[in-house]
């Protein structure tokens, strides 16, 4: 049986998650885009 502890720490890393994943879809799609050589898919890396 897990400790109480971790089961709430794994509920809390899924909540961040959750409430950044839209942010991190928009930086992927800008690292994946080929034509953003004007330095922006540099910038999402950081």
């Amino acid at each position: 049986m897990a400790k109480k502890s971790m089961i709430e720490r794994e509920k809390k890393r899924q909540k961040l998650v959750a409430q950044y994943a839209e942010k991190r879809a928009a930086l992927k799609a800008i690292r994946q885009r080929r034509e953003a050589a004007d330095g922006r898919a540099f910038r999402a890396l950081r």
